[in-house]
């Protein structure tokens, strides 16, 4: 996701990525592995309130960095990441 959404990599390198991710997919399923795929999310407030604290608790700030500021500004753009490679690995053999 952070590959596409800094622009690290073309349209054409994530393509091929998501083919080799369906072909991969598709070859367990034909050898009998069941895949079971959880898609991990968390909103923008609750993305928010642990920036909050972790500039807020002693024993939390060793976590932040002042470049997560800027990534939380490109949030739009994960969401938009996330969606075409969900969309993308989401095939008849492993939905």
């Amino acid at each position: 996701m952070i590959v596409k959404v800094h622009d690290w990599v073309d349209d054409k390198a994530c393509k091929q990525r998501y083919k080799q991710i369906a072909d991969f997919e598709r070859m367990m399923v034909e050898n009998g592995t069941t895949i079971i795929k959880c898609f991990l999310y968390t909103s923008k407030e609750k993305q928010k309130e642990r920036m909050v604290e972790r500039l807020n608790e002693p024993h939390k700030t060793w976590k932040f960095n002042p470049s997560d500021l800027e990534e939380c500004a490109l949030w739009p753009q994960c969401m938009k990441a996330y969606e075409g490679a969900l969309e993308a690995t989401s095939t008849k053999d492993a939905p």
